[in-house]
């Protein structure tokens, strides 16, 4: 990067070609042609450039794959990022992964979109539990389909060229963000999407609450509706499943205690 930095400021008549001829030279093939115009226009930009630029000087020489979107006026609208190390694990254990994005938390106000994918390699001797392990992340200044579909695409490209014949990802498991939804049927049309049981409960959770005061009977109303939840959510056969489907839809519908809220809740359930 600092090689990069360098020939960009050099006041060569085309920098770019410049930059992209020493690299072909140092047999660096993780950078294309786009990104050293990105990087251009961030070394142009003011002192938020720079700050950007350093961050990815970093990260890289941590040993990541760095892509960068740039606004037509230098600002920067994503920066996706995966380490080496990461897409070999991606490319091991691809049957799932998982990507959620947390609101804009940081300094910049841009949103940080979390990859993750699962593995049977437990990191505890002897568990035979399932372990999730980092894939790739991307800071971006909205949460557009457009914007989940340069994501998606950087991850797919750096971890599953099309040239290639690695094993694609079986599941993908997200919110109910229907923007990345969309993107998801675009970019990985070959997997099956499925919606995080965590955000499911949360949101029946939030519909069953509406008008209710925290109480005695309230507390006990959510917890056993909650086990039964999550019964559904780990049933491993269809008798099994449909027991517990019965038990919830009891619990939230036929007590009495939810009213309309549980058919809502309900209603909310059957549709995603």
């Amino acid at each position: 990067m600092e090689r990069i930095y360098s020939l960009l400021s050099s006041g060569h008549k085309d920098p770019v070609t410049s930059v992209m001829d020493t690299l072909k030279a140092l047999n660096v093939k993780n950078i294309i042609i786009k990104d050293i115009q990105n990087i251009q226009s961030l070394y142009l930009n003011d002192n938020g450039g720079k700050e950007m630029y350093y961050l990815i000087t970093e990260l890289e020489s941590l040993g990541y794959v760095i892509r960068i979107q740039v606004k037509g006026d230098q600002e920067v609208k994503g920066l996706f990022f995966i380490h080496e190390k990461a897409i070999k694990e991606a490319r091991l254990w691809p049957e799932a992964i998982t990507i959620d994005a947390t609101y804009k938390t940081n300094a910049h106000k841009m949103s940080l979109v979390n990859i993750v994918g699962t593995s049977n390699s437990s990191s505890v001797k002897g568990s035979n539990r399932l372990q999730t392990f980092a894939i790739a992340a991307a800071f971006v200044n909205n949460e557009t389909e457009n914007t989940y579909q340069w994501i998606l695409k950087e991850l797919r490209d750096a971890v599953w060229p099309t040239e290639t014949r690695y094993k694609l990802p079986s599941v993908i498991v997200t919110d109910n963000e229907q923007a990345l939804r969309n993107a998801i049927e675009n970019v990985f049309p070959e997997g099956q999407h499925l919606l995080c049981s965590w955000h499911l409960w949360n949101t029946m959770l939030t519909k069953l609450a509406i008008g209710k005061v925290a109480s005695a009977e309230y507390n006990l109303r959510i917890t056993e509706a909650e086990i039964e939840f999550k019964l559904m959510m780990s049933s491993w056969n269809m008798p099994s499943f449909r027991k517990a489907c019965e038990n919830f839809e009891k619990i939230i519908t036929t007590v009495g205690y939810f009213k309309e809220n549980g058919q809502m809740a309900l209603s909310y359930l059957r549709d995603v």
